[in-house]
């Protein structure tokens, strides 16, 4: 028989652990757990991206990966501002992400277009740093 404090820290780990369901047009269809998945650790700079084809989660390379390396995921908004980012992962997965990305300083020119509503110069100046090998 399990305690309140089980009980909670059971459905606690459960929550940190659960996949949004989106369908292609990115409307939330609902929760699931993909024991799996939970061994993927968040980037805001992911190699991976996560898919469903139905209640089955997909994970697809991005970028090379070399052999050994880490594979990573998005847990949040991908397109929204470091700080958005930051409170969403210490709210609802319990850290402070020092990714790559979120390391970098707000001077940064795509996390300055975010911060300014625009993802299409966002995307512009990312695919720009990833030239110069960044």
């Amino acid at each position: 028989r399990m305690g309140r404090r089980g009980l909670s820290g059971l459905i606690a780990r459960a929550q940190r652990n659960a996949h949004g369901i989106v369908n292609l047009e990115g409307q939330h269809l609902g929760h699931g757990l993909y024991p799996l998945a939970s061994f993927f650790n968040h980037s805001c700079a992911p190699n991976c991206v996560v898919s469903f084809r139905g209640a089955a989660l997909r994970v697809h390379c991005v970028s090379p990966v070399a052999p050994g390396g880490e594979m990573t995921i998005g847990y949040v908004e991908l397109y929204a501002p470091k700080a958005w980012r930051r409170q969403q992962l210490l709210s609802s997965k319990g850290f402070h992400c020092e990714c790559r990305r979120c390391v970098l300083p707000d001077t940064d020119p795509a996390e300055a277009a975010l911060e300014e509503g625009d993802n299409k110069a966002a995307a512009r100046a990312r695919e720009g740093r990833r030239g110069r090998g960044g």
